[in-house]
């Protein structure tokens, strides 16, 4: 099947509708940190990545960013610009979400 999207009254070409199964796209890779675009929605991705230990302090100028937990447990560090820059952790279970908005610092970590 083929959805045609229609920009200023012009006929886009033909987008493949397709689904996409979690377990399978974790599958086809094993590395740590290095996130995978599985789809796209309007102008933004869904990348999927694997984590283990800690990543780094940082922010993003312009977006906001989604973690979705399917397997284990994250805990997202985060600089909470409402108390003043002081560093909270949020835990963050399996079939939990946390929405970081732009320009907060976060370090995002899972322990083995």
């Amino acid at each position: 099947r083929t959805l045609c999207v229609e920009h200023g009254g012009k006929i886009a070409s033909p987008q493949v509708i397709r689904k996409v199964t979690l377990s399978s796209a974790f599958a086809q890779f094993s590395d740590h940190w290095s996130p995978r675009v599985a789809g796209e929605v309007n102008d933004m991705h869904i990348k999927l990545a694997k984590i283990q230990g800690d990543f780094i302090w940082h922010h993003h100028e312009t977006e906001d960013e989604l973690f979705l937990v399917t397997k284990g447990t994250l805990r997202m560090k985060i600089r909470d610009p409402a108390q003043e820059g002081k560093e909270r952790v949020e835990v963050v279970r399996e079939g939990e979400f946390i929405v970081i908005p732009a320009k907060v610092e976060h370090c995002p970590t899972c322990e083995v």
